[in-house]
């Protein structure tokens, strides 16, 4: 449009003129001229809307051409730039509210190209968005003069932009993005009709996009179809090859064949789970050049435990990438040996449990699973478990009828074979015919019945051989089956089947035993009858091995079992004989009991006991050692006495690890479990637990715990090393009940041993009784302070022995000043120095005057400080003992005993007895203090008395005037004083009596106090809890707010998808039937092959157009549905929101209350608090008169009383000083007067 400028600028020539004119010519020649411009300008905007007319629409008809969005964009900024001649124009998508990304550009030459560029604009923030969704058109003349922020300014300038117009795209309310033009080369002034053009053309690209995605949609619904029906008929196609195997190995198979060429990966394996985590090829089909899995051992996470459960639910897992996984380093290295780079994962599943795992391995490169190539694959891997069920009972059924027939024929033979066993009515013919008979029937070689020994021998009792195998009727065989660890087996009904004798695991000797009667495999039954086991009937193979029949082990078990009960009867007298030697055994071990219970219980100590019970148990029992191990942890022990052969190694003082000290052991120790071996290496024993055995070479063991009185005090252990045996019952019985005789023994020794070390304890305390005696006899000898310091240090060294003895004297700043010393020659004295010591820091000295004493044994290892640990090496400390010295709750000083040579563990009578000693220091220096002072309070009285006795003369005259003008005046006073004390003593009682009433109020007032402070606090939390819970609503109503928009915008969006849905339907219909009208047409036109060809197809077509309306049906039902149940939510969402505005509203009105109730109960305890402080009061004043009233009763009473003492002693001394005015007691007993009488003067005036 380059005529645009051209008429922009013509409009300005004609206004110009029209001034000019309207200047100089006539009104009227003005106006004709004015209306032809007028009429020009009309005639030009007709023809310039006509012109922009068809550029809109020949653009919209580009546009429209094109049915993909990048062609649409693409045409579309190439029409906008060449109709508005732009320098470049872009579409704009939205990416965040704030960022966008050019998707489509069309620039002039030489202008940069911004294609894929990011750009955040603030034109993009949410109060800007509002306004694009509503149509708004942003029209910039000039960047630089609109006003528009830095940031973006530079945004603009980074694509040269000088001036620019902005169109939303929008369809259906939606904005899609930005139709942008841009003039670079200079500012422009954007045209009306431009704007509102690129605007219509912005709507019409909304339209055409949404058009795209609609046709896009079809096109794929489409090919979704024909990729489901392709994928449905492959997965016929494999279930019908799968289904046509009859067994496992040929399902597994043909399914990974299957699979591996339908989704053409380079490997797809069957994976089975082992216990141990290892992964089981079952099957596999891999293409070449690739390495199988079978011959690389693998462990794979995939068949932890933590997976089973959630493969059992159906877990399906597809890795595109095995390095975008997160898999751990040793999954991805177990991948890396088979070459994965993707793979695939489904389970097998039968009967709800995970037999496997079906794998497709994509080695090649990455590989973006499609998702329907995984719900086949999962449905494949479903069917090979209905498969392999399948052919799992197809092959049980025909087994169950197969053991049917042979069943039915077994029973026969059972029926024969018992009806001769019973026909025979002693032992060697019921013993003869079972072995012809069984040997006929199982047709093997030879059949024998073993009799058992206890040293666990077979003897061979009957026997049925064929001719060429050696026979072994009579013969003695050393068997393992029959050791003691088996017969509990074998009686209850333990059946032994051995297919080949050299795989089985038996030892060389057993195997050579069997080889002497060409045994290659057998069958060994017991035979029983109520609970015993009479012998074994064993059928041997001699030929070679044999895999025995279940049929035939259970037939043989069966006759074994028959055979008990025939020969039952001739083992009754057996019995009987073996209880008579049962009999002489129990009374021989009694005996042997009773003698080593006597020697045992006389020994006194503890290694006597021991010694001689391990000297008489291996003496009785014949064994090669017997050992105590006493307990040292749980797992951990010693041996504390031995008794051992000569030929064996010895074991005192070992330490050994037994797990049987374990701790799920001990408790079964401690209920008297005994425990006997037979032979170490077939008891299942742990190999670290025979290890610790095979280093004393023992081959049998037996133990028994020591217990008195509850407690496991060890074990008595009893060792045989030359080889295995077979611990009897009676031996069991007698070691165990001897081991609890040693408990008892031990426990008399322990007491007798504990009663000696009493005993000492009570010397020890006799002795340092004494030395306390005589410790304070010397210091109460001494009269004065440094006497007894001096005594106190000397006698405290001497006494524990110790290095130094110092006494603190405190001063206030917790600085310790040595007063007293005693120490030895090698070491620092301390006398007089003064120590920094945080022992006497105030904290620690309410402490020492409640009688703390401090006993440190090493220095260095008291968490002292580094400053005062140097302290402490300056006088060579390395331990001491702190004691308080008091008296009458009075710190007067420290005493400490050091020790300077090195650390010292204090005993604790050495404790004692200091702190003793301190306690009697303080007494003594508090008496020393006494008589000081007595002393020095003579000397004074001393030194006055002359001065006293002038005194007296002087006083001589005087007082007896005195006497006699006062005589009457104190008999005057003395009833006054009498008075007076009657009067305080009323007194003292009202005062009583107000002060208890007003205790009584400040009791009331100060619960009273303590109910409103509880209220108050109470109130509080009520007040936090409202508010807590109105913060919650508040949250809680803003969320259904904004959730009830959200579900409101979704209904409305599903309206709208259910609008277009139905569109999307009208038009199939309507293409659908234009297709079948035109395929009609064509049908016609066409011959018979191509008709028949067209037929198919249009089949093809019309079914899957059908599933197309099918779906498109399902769909609309489903979203009428959501849109029911969306209403329903957001009418549920709208009455939540008023139901919480209402409970809003009632807790507003429930925290006013508290808040009033809160300020009622503040009132009454600032009241409560007022009548406590007045009642305290009340009271503090009636103890203060109280008191008053106290003290001025008691100088009542003393007045009193003296006043009626003076007054008789007055009278008295008036007669008496007539004759006695000279002698010197009168003028003492004036001074004693004198004495009273200011003592009494000076108390008035205090008290008064």
């Amino acid at each position: 449009m380059q005529n645009n400028p051209k008429m922009s600028n013509r409009g300005q020539e004609i206004s110009r003129p029209e001034r000019h004119i309207s200047d100089y010519l006539s009104d009227d020649i003005t106006k004709a001229i004015i209306e032809d411009v007028h009429q020009e300008v009309f005639t030009y905007e007709q023809n310039l809307e006509i012109d922009w007319t068809e550029y809109f629409t020949d653009a919209v008809r580009l546009i429209r051409a094109s049915l993909k969005e990048e062609d649409i964009l693409g045409t579309t900024v190439e029409e906008v730039r060449r109709v508005l001649d732009s320098d470049r124009v872009v579409v704009y998508g939205l990416s965040s509210k704030s960022k966008g990304t050019i998707i489509a550009e069309s620039t002039a030459p030489g202008i940069s190209r911004a294609l894929g560029r990011t750009i955040e604009d603030p034109c993009f923030d949410a109060e800007y968005i509002h306004k694009y969704e509503n149509g708004r058109i942003r029209a910039t003349d000039n960047i630089y003069e609109a006003g528009l922020n830095p940031c973006y300014i530079n945004q603009l300038e980074t694509l040269q932009v000088k001036s620019n117009l902005v169109a939303p795209i929008i369809n259906q309310g939606k904005l899609l993005g930005l139709l942008v033009a841009h003039q670079c080369s200079q500012p422009r002034q954007w045209q009306q009709h431009e704007i509102r053009w690129i605007s219509q053309i912005a709507m019409q690209v909304g339209f055409a996009l949404d058009n795209a995605k609609l046709l896009a949609e079809a096109e794929h619904f489409r090919q979704q179809a024909e990729l489901e029906k392709k994928w449905t008929q492959y997965f016929n196609d494999t279930v019908k090859v799968i289904h046509a195997s009859v067994n496992k190995e040929d399902i597994l198979k043909t399914s990974v064949e299957e699979v591996r060429r339908i989704i053409e990966c380079e490997r797809v394996v069957v994976y089975g789970p082992n216990p141990n985590s290892d992964e089981v090829v079952l099957a596999e089909s891999v293409a070449p050049g690739w390495p199988k899995s079978a011959e690389i051992t693998t462990n794979d996470p995939c068949f932890e435990a933590k997976y089973v459960d959630q493969y059992e639910n159906g877990r399906v897992v597809s890795m595109d990438n095995i390095y975008e996984q997160n898999l751990s380093s040793c999954h991805i290295q177990q991948l890396e040996k088979l070459s994965v780079k993707a793979n695939l994962v489904a389970p097998i599943i039968k009967q709800g449990k995970l037999m496997g795992l079906l794998i497709a391995h994509q080695c090649s490169d990455t590989r973006n699973w499609q998702e329907h190539e995984i719900n086949w694959f999962s449905q494949v891997a479903m069917q090979i478990g209905f498969a392999i069920e399948n052919a799992k009972l197809n092959a049980k059924t025909s087994d169950l009828r197969h053991e049917k027939d042979i069943e039915t024929e077994w029973t026969k033979y059972f029926t024969q074979t018992v009806r001769l066993i019973r026909a025979s009515l002693k032992e060697e013919d019921i013993l003869r015919t079972t072995v012809e008979e069984v040997r006929r029937v199982l047709e093997c070689d030879s059949v024998l019945v073993y009799g058992l020994r206890p040293e666990a021998e077979g003897v061979v009792i009957a026997e049925s051989v064929a001719p060429r195998w050696t026979k072994a009727l009579g013969m003695t065989m050393k068997d393992p089956c029959l050791e003691v660890q088996y017969i509990e087996k074998y009686r209850n009904g333990r059946v032994r089947v051995t297919d080949n004798i050299y795989e089985a695991g038996f030892s060389a000797c057993y195997i050579r035993q069997l080889e002497k009667i060409d045994i290659k495999a057998n069958i060994i039954t017991p035979i029983i009858y109520e609970d015993k086991l009479l012998g074994l009937l064993v059928a041997n193979q001699c030929s070679g091995p044999r895999q025995w029949l279940s049929y035939e082990v259970r037939w043989l078990s069966q006759i074994a079992m028959q055979v008990g009960f025939a020969i039952d009867n001739a083992k009754l007298i057996a019995t009987t004989s073996d209880i008579c030697q049962q009999t002489d055994i129990e009374t021989e071990w009694t005996s042997y009991f009773t003698q080593t219970v006597k020697l045992i219980r006389d020994s006194l100590n503890k290694e006597d006991i021991l010694k001689t019970s391990v000297e008489e148990v291996r003496r009785v029992m014949g064994c090669d050692r017997v050992v105590i191990y006493g307990l040292d942890s749980e797992s951990m022990g010693i041996v504390t006495a031995e008794s051992v052969a000569p030929r064996w190694s010895k074991s005192l003082g070992a330490m050994i690890e037994d797990p049987c000290f374990a701790s799920r052991y001990i408790e079964k120790y401690r209920n008297g479990r005994v425990i006997a071996i037979g032979n170490v290496y077939e008891a299942s024993l742990t190999p670290c637990y025979i290890e610790q055995l095979e280093r004393f070479e023992v081959k049998a063991n037996l133990v028994a715990p020591i217990i008195h009185e509850g407690k496991l005090m060890g074990l008595l252990i009893a060792h045989e090393c030359s080889q295995a045996r077979e611990w009897l019952p009676h031996e069991v019985r007698w070691f165990s009940q001897i081991a609890t005789q040693v408990g008892f023994a031990l426990e008399n020794a322990a007491l007798s041993a504990k009663t000696s070390l009493l005993r000492q304890e009570k010397n020890v305390e006799d002795e340092w009784t004494k030395y306390f005696t005589q410790t304070v006899r010397l210091i109460r000898s001494s009269l004065k302070e440094e006497d007894i310091l001096k005594t106190t240090v000397e006698e405290v060294r001497r006494v524990i022995e110790c290095d130094s003895v110092l006494v603190y004297g405190l001063k206030p700043e917790a600085q310790g000043v040595v007063i007293a010393e005693s120490v030895g020659r090698r070491w620092t004295r301390a006398l007089g120095m003064t120590m920094k010591d945080p022992c006497l820091e105030a904290k620690y000295i309410e402490k020492y005057r409640n009688g703390r004493v401090r006993v440190v044994d090493n220095i260095y290892e008291a968490g002292f400080t580094a400053c005062y640990i140097e302290q402490l090496e300056k006088i060579d400390i390395k331990a001491n003992i702190i004691t308080p010295i008091i008296h009458e709750d009075k710190l007067l000083g420290l005493l400490v005993a050091s020790q300077c040579s090195g650390p010292r563990e204090w005993l604790s009578h050495e404790v004692r007895w200091l702190s003793q000693i301190a306690m009697q220091v303080g007494f003594a220096i508090e008496n020393a203090q006494v008589s000081e002072s007595r002393i020095q309070t003579y000397q004074v009285f001393k030194k006055d008395a002359p001065v006293q006795h002038s005194q007296q003369e002087d006083f001589q005259e005087l007082i007896a005037e005195l006497l006699k003008d006062n005589e009457n005046s104190f008999k005057a006073f003395s009833t006054k004083a009498l008075n007076l004390s009657e009067f305080v003593t009323v007194a003292l009682k009202q005062i009583q009596g107000v002060s208890d009433g007003a205790k009584g109020v400040a009791t009331t007032a100060r619960q009273a106090e303590h109910q409103v402070k509880r209220n108050h606090q109470s109130l509080q939390e009520a007040q936090k809890n409202v508010k807590s819970i109105l913060q919650s609503i508040s949250a809680h109503h803003e969320a259904v707010v904004y959730g009830a928009q959200k579900v409101k915008q979704v209904s409305e969006d599903c309206q709208r998808l259910s609008v277009l849905i139905d569109e999307v339907s009208t038009k199939l219909n309507k293409q659908i039937n234009s297709q079948n009208i035109n395929a009609a047409i064509a049908k016609s036109e066409l011959e018979n092959s191509e008709q028949e060809l067209l037929v198919s197809n249009a089949e093809e077509t019309e079914t899957t157009e059908k599933e197309l309306i099918n779906t498109v049906a399902q769909t609309q039902s489903l979203l009428t549905t959501v849109t029911k149940e969306i209403n329903h939510i957001s009418g549920t969402m709208e009455t939540g929101s008023q139901q919480t505005s209402t409970w809003t509203k009632s807790l507003k009105n429930n925290e006013l209350q508290i808040y009033h109730i809160s300020t009622i109960n503040t009132r009454a305890g600032r009241l409560v608090e007022k009548i406590t402080q007045a009642a305290t009061n009340q009271i503090r004043s009636s103890d203060e008169a109280r008191q008053h009233i106290l003290s001025a009763s008691t100088v009542a009473r003393k007045i009193s009383e003296q006043s009626q003492a003076l007054t008789k002693w007055f009278t008295q001394l008036s007669t008496f000083a007539q004759d006695n005015i000279q002698k010197a007691e009168f003028w003492e007993n004036i001074k004693r007067f004198l004495h009273s009488s200011h003592t009494l003067v000076t108390g008035l005036t205090e008290k008064k």
